[in-house]
């Protein structure tokens, strides 16, 4: 399972702690190697609009339009 943002990866292991056969990495998947900007909901927009801790994106448009 793959998920590069850390408080969510942590939360996917712990949902899935008695689950076997699953492998977990703290990553993203995109078009071109390398490193690259991954855009996210403002911890304080959170609590304000439910939680969209989920909700990233290489797009920063995509996450705007989440809120």
């Amino acid at each position: 399972m793959l998920e590069p943002q850390k408080v969510v990866f942590e939360k996917l292991k712990d949902n899935h702690k008695n689950s076997e056969g699953l492998n977990f990495e703290n990553a993203a998947l995109g078009e071109d190697e390398g490193m690259t900007s991954l855009f996210k909901v403002d911890e304080s927009l959170i609590s304000q609009y439910g939680d969209l801790s989920g909700v990233a994106s290489f797009d920063r448009n995509h996450v705007l339009n989440e809120i």
